[in-house]
């Protein structure tokens, strides 16, 4: 089977799942973005409006244009829709993303059907366009669990940051359909392959560490320094009510698994009294670039948000300052907001913090 189709199929699964996936996940993004689930609804209307109205004008506008490279723009135009709502920190910016990654909907299955055709014999060509079509109708089926299953387990963002990667697929292998064809003009096959195959290799390689990191880590969200008695969260607990994971401790199976995983993270000890110690902690916490949300020196406690970079999840922070001999004990846990596993990030922020507060 020809590349370029497995790059069709892989194109029109996407594009699917990107119109799909979005029904199982309408109560998460309603709560991120503090809307009702009727306004998130027309996230999944205005998709489809786009649709109609992309369809028309954009294969009217390409129509002169060479297909594969036009393939390449609709794909890119998919991606960047998609990168957009995974990065959305409003709706109205992801109401704007739905509707960009929908533009490129009617035209890819139009043109990518005639592409499809020009890749097989002749008495493939139904086979091929069939082919293509899978793909689609594969998302049709995995749409809604796949996001309501990604959602679940590592929130909203990270399915559609799980699309713009399979977007980003299918454009590396939809521009080696282009680059293919500029070789086979300009006689150039080897420069053009080698350089399609390192595309290849630079869009697989974050996907695989990122299913690499998943896998070498256990499904938790909560990390805590003292898993007998982790430190209570109070002040974030009202910025949590629409979190999916609650504030209690998971126990004894949450403590074990986080143990065999992360055995090196244990309470600080410091020399100084509580009173310094506190405010080392604070220092500390305000380093890392965390919203404080309580700093309280007469229960020794500091909660704060720490908002991740590229996916735009809220973790919470809670630091306990206490006495121990002559001097003071520091423990620490965050506790992510959504996902069934956190994929070690809460455990590495605690090591930052343990390392700043040391240092």
């Amino acid at each position: 089977m020809p590349g370029g189709l497995i790059a069709l199929a892989l194109g029109g699964f996407g594009i699917g799942l990107t119109e799909f996936l979005i029904a199982g996940l309408l109560p998460q993004v309603a709560s991120s973005f503090a809307v009702s689930e009727a306004a998130a609804g027309r996230l999944i209307s205005g998709y489809a409006l786009s649709v109609a109205v992309g369809a028309i004008a954009l294969t009217a506008a390409t129509a002169r244009l060479p297909r594969k490279q036009v393939l390449v723009g609709l794909v890119a135009l998919f991606v960047i829709g998609n990168l957009l709502s995974a990065l959305a920190p409003n709706y109205p910016v992801m109401l704007l993303g739905r509707i960009i990654a929908a533009l490129c909907h009617g035209s890819f299955f139009g043109i990518g059907s005639l592409v499809a055709r020009s890749l097989v014999a002749p008495e493939k060509k139904s086979h091929a366009v069939a082919v293509m079509f899978a793909g689609l109708t594969l998302a049709n089926v995995l749409g809604v669990p796949f996001g309501a299953l990604v959602g679940e387990r590592w929130g909203w963002r990270a399915a559609f940051w799980a699309v713009t990667g399979i977007g980003v697929l299918a454009l590396v292998g939809i521009a080696a359909l282009v680059l293919a064809l500029i070789a086979l003009l300009m006689g150039g096959r080897r420069g053009i392959a080698a350089l399609a195959l390192l595309l290849g290799l630079g869009a697989l390689l974050p996907p695989l560490m990122f299913r690499r990191t998943a896998q070498s880590v256990p499904p938790i969200h909560d990390i805590s320094t003292d898993t007998d008695n982790p430190p209570p969260f109070v002040a974030v607990v009202e910025r949590r009510q629409d979190a999916s994971n609650p504030v209690e401790y998971g126990g004894p199976e949450i403590a074990a698994q986080q143990h065999r995983a992360y055995p090196d993270l244990r309470p600080v000890t410091l020399s100084d009294p509580p009173a310094r110690a506190f405010e080392r902690a604070l220092e500390a916490a305000r380093g890392q670039g965390w919203e404080i949300v309580a700093s309280v020196p007469a229960d020794g406690r500091i909660e704060a948000t720490d908002t991740t970079r590229f996916f735009g999840f809220k973790d919470d922070v809670v630091v306990r300052v206490k006495p121990e001999g002559p001097g003071s004990r520091v423990d620490v846990r965050s506790l992510s907001r959504v996902g069934k596993s956190d994929v070690g990030k809460n455990a590495s922020r605690i090591r930052a913090y343990l390392r700043a507060l040391g240092s």
